[in-house]
């Protein structure tokens, strides 16, 4: 009797004591680096993670780990994917608390932007090598970046003369000096949404 309860102690412990994390994967699902969402979930879970959930198909990965197992978990699953996407994929790794934070506080947070531009948060891999006075403007592709963090970025994009509209990764890597990878606003909200319910 005792034996069990101290295992289902444990087990509760453990937990607590997990944090979610979402892995934000760069380039996944752009042109030939394809893979499927049932793979990306299964390289996290095979390599520890828990309850792991993808979310959209660009490459967004939830799951749980205790904070000093998650960085060995990405590290696993990026090599379990590489095989498939030609190289190991470079991630983004940002706590439930960090989405917390950026949806709730920022250049974006509860502003409505008209329905002509998008708006973006570009996840760096490191700390930003330069710190540009801002705002920074590409013309040609109809991009701003607004606003610097530690690790983040935000950017407004505008509709190009051919209509499309500019996609701020490579404009936002050749300002601050470092790799990176972007995720629409309302993506960013609907992950901080999901890691809420964690």
């Amino acid at each position: 009797m005792s034996t069990t309860r101290s295992r289902g102690t444990s087990t509760r412990r453990s937990a607590r004591d997990r944090v979610c994390y979402v892995a934000l994967l760069r380039g996944v699902n752009v042109g030939k680096r394809q893979v499927l969402k049932d793979t990306l979930r299964d390289a996290f879970a095979h390599a520890g993670g828990r309850n792991v959930r993808t979310v959209i198909a660009s490459g967004n990965v939830l799951f749980e780990a205790s904070p000093g197992r998650a960085p060995a978990i990405v590290a696993a699953a990026c090599t379990s994917l590489a095989s498939i996407l030609g190289a190991e994929p470079l991630v983004m790794l940002r706590t439930a608390r960090e989405i917390a934070a950026l949806a709730g506080r920022g250049p974006f947070a509860e502003i409505d932007a008209p329905p002509i531009v998008k708006r973006y948060i570009v996840f760096l891999a490191v700390p930003p090598r330069r710190r540009p006075r801002l705002p920074v403007s590409d013309v040609d592709e109809a991009l701003e970046l607004v606003s610097i963090s530690k690790r983040e970025c935000w950017v407004v994009s505008g509709r190009k003369p051919n209509g499309w509209y500019g996609f701020p990764v490579a404009f936002v890597e050749r300002v601050v000096g470092v790799e990176a990878s972007a995720r629409s606003w309302s993506t960013v909200l609907k992950l901080a949404a999901l890691m809420r319910q964690t």
